[in-house]
C-alpha cells in the first residue's frame, strides 16, 4: 500500500493463474502514470528507482526488446515471421509501437502507459510461441496475411499519428 495505490497478489484456485493486481488513485493520474513506469522498470528491468529516468528507459528498453527478439526469434525456427503472419502481427506491431513510443517519452508520467501495455503484450508471448510452435496459415495465403499485417500496421499508426509505413 503506498499514497497511489493500492496493490498485492492472486491466485485462482483450480487453475494456473495467478498474477498481481494494482488500484490506483486516478485523481493523481501523472503519478499514477510514472509508478507504472517505475513498477515495469524494477521489476522486469530490476531498475534501481533512484536510477534517472533517461536511463532508466533505455535499459528498460533494452529488457523488453531482448524479451520479444527472443520470442521472435523462436517464432521464427518454427517458420512463422511475427511481422508478416496473420496473427502474429498484431503482437509484433503492438509492441514496436509501444516500444518506439516510450523510447521518445521525455518523462516517467509520460512513458508509464507505453512500458506497462508492451510489458503487458510481452506477458502473453509465451501463448504466441506456443501457436507458432503448432502454426497452420489458418487458410490464409502469404500475400492475404501479408495484406492482413500491413492493414493493422497502418491502421495503429493512423491512429497514434503515425505515418503510413514505407514497407511494401
Amino acid at each position: 500500500m503506498s499514497d497511489l495505490a493500492i496493490s498485492g497478489r492472486y491466485v485462482v484456485r483450480g487453475t494456473n493463474e495467478s498474477g498481481r493486481w494494482v488500484v490506483f488513485d486516478t485523481g493523481r493520474i501523472d503519478e499514477v502514470r510514472a509508478e507504472l513506469f517505475w513498477i515495469a522498470a524494477t521489476t522486469l528491468g530490476g531498475i534501481s528507482d533512484e536510477t534517472p529516468f533517461e536511463v532508466a528507459k533505455f535499459r528498460l528498453f533494452d529488457v523488453l526488446f531482448a524479451e520479444w527478439d527472443s520470442a521472435a526469434g523462436e517464432m521464427k525456427q518454427y517458420g512463422v515471421d511475427p511481422f508478416e503472419d496473420w496473427p502474429y502481427c498484431i503482437s509484433a506491431v503492438t509492441v514496436a509501437m509501444e516500444l518506439g513510443d516510450m523510447i521518445q517519452s521525455s518523462s516517467a508520467a509520460e512513458a508509464g502507459p507505453f512500458s506497462n501495455a508492451a510489458a503487458e503484450v510481452l506477458s502473453g508471448m509465451d501463448v504466441e510461441v506456443m501457436t507458432a510452435r503448432e502454426f497452420s496459415n489458418r487458410g490464409f495465403t502469404h500475400e492475404e496475411s501479408l495484406r492482413l499485417c500491413r492493414e493493422f500496421e497502418d491502421d495503429a499508426r493512423a491512429s497514434r499519428g503515425w505515418p503510413p509505413s514505407q514497407v511494401n
